[in-house]
């Protein structure tokens, strides 16, 4: 078996800090004792699935575990983050996560999308056109070379996008009482672009 897993990108993991962030402060203002049960980790792998999920494995995002009466910390609030990730397969995220799991009670979805989509710009240039755009050296780039055309994009630099224009959307997801399945719960929530 061979598996290929992509690292997540810099948009990706600044979608988990801001996220992981908000959890941090939430958490400051529980009770002491109530912080003592609690833990939120990050690209943690989980495993113990149940019925056809059985022998998935999934690393989470963002997982908040809670522990039970028995003192064992189970995950409780999934956070998935998609960016090259389609809607669809975060949904099956979500359906895996709600259905698989016998714990799990929330899984919010946070789907972004970058237009245009991230390419390598200089793949096809030749060296004379390469060396023609006068690159600094790779450790002298830093923000400063770079022109934000809105508020979340484009970034310009040499006429060049590189990254372009962030959107995205929030969703809420939950099992169906009557169901039993994977449901989004309420509206899409925090449309940005």
């Amino acid at each position: 078996m061979l598996t290929i897993q992509c690292s997540p990108s810099s948009i990706h993991e600044k979608a988990v800090t801001a996220i992981s962030k908000g959890f941090i402060l939430a958490f400051n203002t529980l009770p002491e004792k109530t912080q003592d049960k609690i833990d939120t980790v990050t690209n943690e792998k989980f495993d113990n699935f149940h019925g056809r999920y059985r022998g998935s494995e999934k690393i989470a995002d963002i997982a908040v575990q809670v522990e039970n009466d028995i003192g064992i910390r189970e995950p409780k609030f999934i956070v998935e983050i998609g960016l090259s990730e389609s809607y669809e397969k975060l949904v099956q995220d979500a359906e895996l996560w709600l259905q698989g799991s016998k714990t799990v009670e929330i899984v919010m979805l946070v789907k972004l999308h970058e237009d245009p989509p991230y390419r390598c710009l200089t793949y096809d240039l030749t060296d004379e056109e390469f060396n023609a755009l006068q690159f600094p050296l790779k450790e002298e780039i830093n923000e400063q070379y770079f022109v934000i055309s809105g508020e979340y994009g484009p970034a310009r630099y040499k006429d060049l996008i590189w990254v372009g224009e962030i959107s995205g959307f929030i969703e809420l997801w939950g099992l169906d009482e009557r169901s039993g399945l994977a449901s989004r719960k309420g509206d899409r929530i925090a449309s940005y672009s």
